[in-house]
């Protein structure tokens, strides 16, 4: 058997190389730039990157967060671009330089004051001018979407995707962007990194890993400074120290591009030469060598800052690209993995604790693997979860694990690489770590291979290695982590009309490009389909990239029909076939190199199986025998328990999450998902019979099987009706709850004191829907709620910094002939709330015109229509969901052919008739001592509730 499982693993590692789609192209230009292209006719669009090896760790000790707010600031234009005229706006921009460095200087907080104000002054000059998101309304105009960049520890890097059609135009934006580079809003971004520094507050995993990085790396940038900084230096930041810091590490020989995905590689290299070998290149000031620290003795860090009690572990390692990184790669699989056979998942799912899990952080000049362990709620020590942890870890070290188990953990292991390889993003993931840490492409590829050559002695070596020596511990009791306080900005909105365009975009529009192909989806020819009997049907996409197969069996049975049946998904989570044990069934699937879960929306219950496609028949004759009689494992109702109410503690510490829940209960009452969901105490009273039970009722339904693999519809349609029980009950018809209906603007609030950030969202219930006006609804979206080229992020972040996230979008209702619904949402420091409903309100109300805007927005709706195609794995389920609301073909063509003969007034028409003249529904979660109540109460009714109100718990 192992000989079998040995040569499979070996022949999919030949499989992978023999792929057209890894097949990179690398090389520099003549000033050093690099340029990695790796094209897939396959894909439906290009993901673009440009990266610069430098990131957080590069900030000055004295400046720290410099590299993340030049991040931001370089989406703000160049001396040519995002300006209409730079020679009038420059001095006003060198008077803000001069006046932070003054700033910078001064303590006495009068005189802080003022010279804030003047600096204020001089933005407010400099705003005639500028045009700080045209750099997004360029990009989006071409089909430029999930338009973002990050500053991680070691590089700094600036992406998004877009049709490979539109290279020449992404190109030279991209390129643009990095040459002369003008700092403009500086005042009202430094706004929108607090809002940032505010929402990560909120999040108690933000204090964790603060706090985990500067004890693991205490003599290194890692631990001593963080991405986003300190509140100190944010309130005094340096413009000429940020121009030296882009001046020092944004240089030809320190950045690469990356291409990814549907483009021609002989249309894109002449450009890329023609328009990046203007960057220039120069000496990168060399970091300084860096010892790692081990610990001489454990050190343990006591907290009160999570919802329930956390405990992590952290054990000094290695640095990435290490020659013992992939064998830690398989120890911590062997501890925690997806088919949940791993070491820890067993005490998991015995009850033994609440959580334990395994990962490696490997940074480029250093790392450290990881144990999370979440102990039992009620009766179980610190010290007594640990020591369970360590005995698991143990068995690696000492050898107690058989090869078969190791081998199926490679196995599962290479299925994640393959198709994680699928996703143009993910490739391009990995070439970032090509390029930043000196990992070649060849090693990438050669994952499999490597894999294979580890033996069970290397991996015992490796678990003494690493793991037993001295650690560091984080023990955190439940509580709220200490926020800085920052108070609200005095300084006036910087607001341009933004009517004009740049010398470079009126340029930019003329310059050519192919032009791009729509690409729609063919019911009859992008899935085949096969009948199953009565109400059941089988589709099939091809898999075009690897031999991992996905089988998706969806019951049309969901919540909507029976309410407690995600209940039912995650006891049949932990639940084998009569006769076999919970860690039997989990180690027969992995056998099969098979994983199964299952989850539950409001119309399907789902059984999702993913696996070597050979195996798929025998996976499914399992899970056939689990559904037919399951029976839960002895902890699983205990361990459903537990989660609940951990899940009830983390979701009631989480403000952005409490804000969305008092919007579903504004919206629809008592049949808010979250009101209807069972109680903790109601749970305890079922017992594990009852819960399953449902299974059986689900079982009586029809279902859809959605397959993606290389296997012939009709011999998998043979494998499931000779595999799997077949019924009939039910036709396919998708649910709607509706909205409770608005009648009058009503402001619903929940305080909470503890929250640095106020979740702002408002509701407006527009006229029935109705698929002829699908442009309209998309364009008037964009219009709205487009990004940074909507108005909203644009009167909210970018002229006012009243908040980091703001936006608004349409939500169709499934069926034609019932409300269309609008929101937008603001995620504001406290003592902006008010301000920031001020402003969103005179949106949805009195919404400006600029209609030079619009045609932007049509060339993005144009565009996206072949970025949005789905992918190999989603595309059957799109076809029949478009079906199930009545489709015959994809509604996305009748859009396309009616966005040109769109005109302003249309979409301005259609405001008026669906959000202009509407009450609105304002919820707010969060610390209600900051807002000015008295301005609610002229928006409309003020409901004040609780937490019990709006969910249970």
């Amino acid at each position: 058997m192992r000989k079998i499982l040995t040569l499979t693993l070996l022949l999919s590692g030949a499989f992978v190389h023999a792929q057209e789609y890894l097949s990179l192209q690398s090389y520099k230009l003549d000033n050093g730039f690099s340029v990695y292209l790796l094209p897939d006719k396959n894909a439906n669009s290009t993901y673009g990157a440009v990266a610069v090896n430098a990131g957080s760790k590069n900030d000055p000790a004295d400046a720290t967060g410099l590299a993340h707010y030049l991040e931001h600031l370089l989406f703000k234009g160049t001396t040519t671009m995002g300006t209409t005229n730079y020679e009038k706006e420059k001095p006003f921009l060198d008077s803000i330089t001069i006046y932070y460095q003054q700033l910078g200087k001064t303590k006495d907080e009068v005189q802080r004051k003022q010279i804030k104000e003047r600096i204020n002054n001089q933005a407010l000059q400099a705003s005639k001018y500028g045009l700080p998101t045209e750099f997004h309304t360029l990009l989006s105009s071409i089909g430029g979407t999930a338009i973002n960049a990050f500053t991680a520890n070691d590089m700094t890097v600036y992406h998004n995707s877009f049709p490979g059609e539109q290279m020449n135009k992404w190109l030279d934006l991209y390129s643009d962007r990095f040459i002369n580079p003008v700092f403009r809003s500086f005042q009202s971004e430094l706004e929108v990194v607090y809002e940032e520094k505010n929402r990560a507050s909120d999040n108690f995993q933000f204090e964790l890993v603060t706090q985990l990085y500067k004890h693991l790396f205490p003599n290194h940038p890692y631990g001593t400074q963080t991405a986003l900084g300190t509140t100190e230096h944010l309130k005094n930041p340096p413009i000429d120290r940020i121009y030296e810091f882009f001046n020092s590490y944004y240089v030809a020989n320190n950045m690469a591009l990356f291409l990814v995905g549907n483009f021609d590689v002989e249309v894109a290299k002449p450009l890329i030469q023609e328009k990046f070998s203007r960057l220039r290149n120069a000496d990168v000031p060399v970091f300084p060598a860096y010892t790692p620290m081990q610990f001489t003795a454990n050190e343990i860090t006591k907290l009160r800052v999570t919802p329930v009690k956390v405990d992590i572990i952290g054990f000094k390692s290695i640095a990435v690209n290490h020659e013992d990184e992939l064998a830690l790669e398989v120890c911590n699989s062997l501890l925690f993995n997806e088919s949940e056979t791993g070491l820890l998942n067993i005490l998991q799912q015995k009850g033994k604790v609440l959580g334990a899990f395994a990962n490696s952080l490997h940074l480029k000049d250093d790392g450290a693997e990881l144990m999370i362990i979440i102990p039992k709620i009620v009766g179980q020590s610190f010290g007594s979860a640990e020591k369970l942890v360590f005995a698991e870890i143990d068995k690696i070290a000492n050898g107690d694990f058989s090869e078969d188990f190791l081998l199926r953990t490679k196995n599962e292991l290479l299925k994640n690489f393959k198709t994680n390889m699928e996703d143009p993003e993910e490739r391009g993931s990995n070439l970032l770590d090509v390029f930043n840490t000196g990992k070649s492409w060849e090693s990438v590829l050669s994952y499999p291979e490597r894999i294979e050559r580890l033996s069970k002695q290397d991996i015992m070596a490796i678990a003494k290695k690493y793991y037993k020596k001295n650690y560091y511990a984080i023990h955190s009791k439940t509580g709220f982590p200490k926020k800085d306080k920052i108070d609200k900005p005095g300084f006036k909105p910087v607001i341009t009309e933004q009517t004009e365009k740049s010398a470079y975009a009126k340029t930019f529009e003329n310059k050519a490009d192919a032009s791009i192909q729509p690409k729609f989806i063919d019911f009859k020819n992008d899935a085949e389909k096969l009948e199953l009997g009565k109400n059941n049907v089988l589709y099939r996409v091809a898999n075009r990239y690897n031999d991992i197969a996905t089988l998706e069996i969806k019951y049309y049975i969901g919540t909507n029909k029976m309410q407690n049946l995600e209940l039912a998904a995650q006891i049949l989570n932990e639940s084998a076939p009569k006769g076999m044990t919970l860690e039997e069934f989990k180690e027969s699937l992995s056998k099969l190199n098979c994983d199964l879960s299952f989850e539950v929306d409001d119309d399907f219950f789902i059984a999702q199986l993913k696996g070597d496609d050979s195996s798929i028949p025998a996976a499914l004759a399992l899970v056939n025998q689990l559904l037919k009689e399951p029976v839960a494992s002895p902890d699983a109702k205990k361990n459903l328990e537990e989660g609940l109410k951990a899940a009830f503690k983390q979701e009631q510490k989480d403000p952005a999450t409490m804000g969305l829940i008092l919007r579903a209960y504004a919206l629809y009452g008592a049949n808010s998902d979250y009101k209807k969901r069972a109680s903790l105490s109601a749970v305890k009273k079922m017992s594990v019979t009852e819960i399953l039970t449902q299974v059986q009722e689900v079982k009586s339904y029809a279902a859809s099987f959605h397959y993606c693999g290389k296997q012939a519809i009709e011999e998998l349609g043979a494998a499931i009706t000779g595999n799997f029980t077949l019924s009939d009950k039910g036709k396919p018809e998708l649910s709607y709850t509706p909205t409770l209906p608005i009648t009058k603007s009503t402001i619903y609030i929940v305080s909470d004191s503890k929250a640095r950030q106020n979740q702002v969202y408002f509701s407006v219930l527009g006229e029935n829907y109705s698929h002829d006006y699908d442009a309209q609804i998309k364009l008037l979206g964009q219009y709205l709620g487009g990004s940074f080229s909507g108005l909203i992020l644009q009167e909210i972040r970018e002229y006012r910094s009243l908040a980091y996230s703001a936006g608004g979008r349409f939500t169709k209702p499934v069926f034609e002939s019932n409300p269309l619904l609008f929101t937008s949402f603001v995620g504001c420091q406290a003592d902006k709330t008010n301000e920031a409903i001020e402003v969103m309100m005179k949106l949805l109300t009195d919404m400006p015109k600029y209609p030079a805007r619009l045609k932007p927005f049509k060339t993005y709706a144009l565009s996206t229509v072949s970025t949005n195609y789905p992918s190999q794995r989603e595309r059957s389920e799109a076809i029949e969901a478009m079906q199930l609301k009545g489709f015959t073909e994809d509604p996305l063509e009748n859009e396309f052919k009616t966005l040109n003969a769109i005109q302003f007034d249309d979409i301005y028409n259609y405001y008026e008739k669906n959000i202009k003249s509407h009450p609105i529904i304002i919820t707010i979660y969060g610390d209600k001592s900051k807002i000015d109540m008295n301005k609610l109460k002229a928006i409309g009714e003020i409901i004040e509730l609780k937490t019990e109100d709006i969910a249970n718990y």
